[in-house]
């Protein structure tokens, strides 16, 4: 059996080239200025915001791409509500997205500039010779969305390494996407907050709580304590408040070990721990809710398929914090279901491929 400080260390070995690297995000603010040069051209009045794992993380990979997302002074005063799915957004959103490939084209013609009209959200993807970047428009969740998972991530800043290594390692396996049948980054971030939020919870006897000298919780896994993290009400985070480009939190390298066990106890809670079949992984409630309480079940599954064009499935529950019945795991059907639980069974074994 790997131990975990040498899961640990295998991690840190695959992702040297992030410690002691220039992680700034200074990439992030140069892209952001050459998006905004082109929409003050063609809407002034709206202002660009960045999204995606660069604000989750607080810093920017070189290799990574980033979002940006143009908002209307209206969507900003009222930062808490909700987005538009009608048809008549997304045609005004088109609109303005239009006029911000044709600007961008212009002003940079070396780059390729590519509109995404049809999709559930609008975008424009941007290939540039250092950074890709997509631009949405009229959305304040992404915004909302990344808020939180960082909320979530800094309070332990170290924990950060656990999402990098989940994600990556979904990345290698070809698990990563929705177009495969899969879940996005986005979707494996809110598996990491999920487990670190609840990995006390599902009948975990080895697994004790208990209050440090500073008053905050802590767990204890496999006879190591570990600090837990604060519940957030989704509901408190308000565009208004949130800056339109991350600050930079520097990336620490962790105790080899922790991360290890984390690992490994990651894959252990979703594996036996946590009923998939019956529950939701939701960051909107404190409490575990259910697939029936969000009427998330096969009847419901069936009706949808039955009268819609795209297939939803309820085997992978994801509540979006944000979109209203909004499944993020809504296209892992039950075979890529059965595919991933494999994939968890051999990331656990390997040391996520590594070893």
């Amino acid at each position: 059996m790997l131990s975990p400080a040498a899961i640990g260390k295998a991690i840190l070995d695959h992702h040297a080239s992030l410690i002691g690297a220039d992680l700034s995000v200074k990439r992030v603010h140069d892209a952001h200025s050459l998006v905004k040069n082109s929409l003050d051209s063609v809407a002034p009045d709206l202002k660009l915001y960045t999204f995606g794992s660069s604000t989750v993380f607080g810093f920017h990979e070189p290799k990574s791409d980033v979002d940006f997302v143009a908002l209307r002074q209206e969507d900003i005063v009222d930062g808490k509500g909700g987005d538009s799915t009608s048809q008549l957004a997304k045609g005004l959103q088109t609109q303005v997205l239009a006029k911000l490939a044709a600007s961008v084209r212009q002003k940079n013609v070396q780059w390729a500039v590519e509109e995404v009209r049809r999709a559930r959200v609008p975008v424009v993807k941007v290939k540039a010779p250092h950074i890709d970047f997509d631009i949405t428009a009229h959305r304040r969740n992404g915004v909302r969305n990344s808020a939180l998972l960082r909320h979530y991530l800094t309070q332990v800043p170290e924990n950060r390494w656990l999402s990098i290594a989940i994600k990556s390692w979904s990345k290698r396996v070809g698990m990563n996407g929705p177009v495969g049948g899969y879940l996005t980054s986005y979707g494996f971030n809110i598996l990491v907050v999920y487990y670190l939020l609840h990995r006390r919870r599902h009948e975990q006897p080895e697994v004790e709580q208990k209050e440090g000298q500073d008053g905050a919780a802590s767990a204890s896994v496999d006879g190591k304590q570990q600090k837990e993290l604060t519940f957030i009400d989704k509901d408190t985070l308000d565009v208004s408040l949130i800056p339109p480009i991350p600050e930079y939190l520097a990336l620490e390298p962790p105790n080899p070990e922790t991360l290890g066990e984390q690992v490994l106890d990651f894959f252990d809670f979703y594996l036996s721990r946590f009923p998939m079949e019956s529950h939701v992984i939701s960051l909107s409630h404190k409490e575990p809710i259910t697939k029936q309480s969000l009427n998330w079940t096969k009847t419901a599954e069936d009706m949808k398929n039955n009268t819609s064009m795209e297939k939803v499935f309820y085997r992978l529950c994801i509540e979006d914090p944000y979109e209203v019945n909004l499944n993020v795991g809504r296209n892992v059907s039950p075979f890529k279901f059965d595919l991933m639980k494999k994939h968890f069974v051999k990331g656990r074994a390997t040391a996520l491929g590594l070893l």
